[in-house]
């Protein structure tokens, strides 16, 4: 399976749910990623 590209997430806390888009990539074996976008409702 492969997680590499945009992931939209949520995550729900009991301060709110905290929306991003993750770009993940794999390179040598590893992966790594930033979050590009990030929104709290």
């Amino acid at each position: 399976m492969c997680a590499e590209g945009s992931w939209n997430l949520a995550i729900a806390t009991p301060i709110g749910t905290t929306k991003a888009v993750f770009e993940l990539r794999e390179q040598d074996g590893a992966l790594s990623g930033l979050p590009r976008e990030l929104a709290r409702k």
